[in-house]
C-alpha cells in the first residue's frame, strides 16, 4: 500500500538503529514481541486492546448503545452487517463522523455520538453514516492498517513532533516559498554530495525530497478510494440519499454536491455509469 510506504520505510530504518543500540538480546525480544503483536491484530485477537491505546477509541457506554440502536437497527434492516461487528468511539473528536479499523472495528466519534443523543441526526442519516464507516472493514479494505499503525509508530511520532514545532510558522508567506521550492534545496543539496562522492547521502536526499511530494499524494488517494468504497455501500443498502442529506448538511461545496448527486443515484444506474460506453 502506498500510503504506508514511507511510514514502513522510515519506521523500519528508526527500528533497525535503535535495535543495533540495545543489547542483542533485549533487542531481539523487542523486535519478537512486536511481530507476534502484529500478527496478534491481523488475526483479530489483539485488535481491541490495539483499537483502544492506539485508535484511542473506547467501548461503548451502556446509554451510549441505547441510543445508537435505532440507527444500528435501522442499518441492519437493510443488509449492513454491523451485528457481527464492534462499534467504539473516539471522543476526542468532534466531527460527525464513522470510520472502520481492522477486521471488525467501526469508531464513531465523540461528535456522531452526542449528534444522535440531542436528535441533531436523524435515524436514517446516522445509519448512513455507520454503513459508511462499515463498508471499508467489510470490503477488507483496512483489515492490515491497524497493524500497520501499531508498526509505524516511529512515523507517527516524528510526524506529530514535527507538526507541533512548525504549527506557529504555517502561515508565514517566507515558509511556504521555502516549501513550495523545497526540490531546488534537495537538488542542489545532492549534486554537492555527489560532486564530494557521497553518493549514497544524495539518493537519500533525492528520496526523501521525492516521497515529500508522493506521500500527499498517496494518502488522498487512499482517502478517496475508501470513500468510494463506503458510497457504493451505502448507494447498495438504499441509503443514499440520507448520507446525501448528511452531506449537504455540512458543507454546500461543489465536491459534497457532486458526491450527494452521485448518491442519489440508484445502485444499479451508478454501476452502468461505471461502465465505458463502447465506441
Amino acid at each position: 500500500m502506498l500510503a504506508y510506504g514511507p511510514a514502513v520505510t522510515f519506521s523500519g530504518l528508526v527500528t533497525v538503529m535503535l535495535g543495533a543500540l540495545l543489547p542483542p538480546l533485549v533487542g531481539l525480544v523487542a523486535f519478537v514481541a512486536l511481530v507476534v503483536l502484529a500478527v496478534a491484530v491481523l488475526s483479530k485477537v489483539a485488535e481491541g486492546p490495539v483499537v483502544r491505546v492506539v485508535g484511542q477509541a473506547r467501548s461503548l457506554a451502556a446509554l451510549e448503545v441505547d441510543a445508537l440502536a435505532p440507527a444500528v437497527g435501522f442499518a441492519c434492516q437493510h443488509g449492513v452487517p454491523l451485528a457481527t461487528l464492534e462499534l467504539r468511539v473516539r471522543e476526542s473528536w468532534a466531527a460527525v463522523a464513522a470510520y472502520g479499523v481492522g477486521r471488525r472495528t467501526v469508531v464513531v466519534t465523540g461528535g456522531y455520538i452526542r449528534a444522535v443523543r440531542d436528535g441533531r441526526l436523524p435515524v436514517d442519516q446516522a445509519a448512513a453514516v455507520l454503513t459508511h464507516g462499515a463498508a471499508a472493514v467489510v470490503s477488507g479494505a483496512v483489515r492490515a492498517d491497524l497493524a500497520l499503525d501499531l508498526c509505524t509508530l516511529p512515523w507517527q511520532i516524528a510526524r506529530g513532533i514535527l507538526s507541533a514545532l512548525t504549527a506557529p510558522f504555517r502561515r508565514s508567506p517566507l515558509l511556504s516559498l521555502a516549501w513550495k521550492g523545497r526540490f531546488v534545496v534537495a537538488t542542489i543539496a545532492g549534486v554537492q554530495a555527489a560532486m564530494a562522492g557521497q553518493v549514497g547521502v544524495a539518493v537519500v536526499i533525492v528520496t526523501v525530497c521525492a516521497l515529500t511530494y508522493l506521500t500527499g499524494r498517496w494518502e488522498r488517494a487512499w482517502a478517496r478510494a475508501l470513500v468510494t468504497i463506503g458510497d457504493t455501500a451505502v448507494r447498495e443498502a438504499g441509503l443514499g440519499d440520507a448520507l446525501a442529506r448528511f452531506l449537504l448538511r455540512r458543507s454546500r461545496s461543489f465536491e459534497a454536491h457532486e458526491r450527494a448527486h452521485a448518491l442519489s443515484r440508484p445502485a444499479h444506474r451508478a454501476r452502468l455509469a461505471a461502465v465505458p460506453m463502447p465506441h
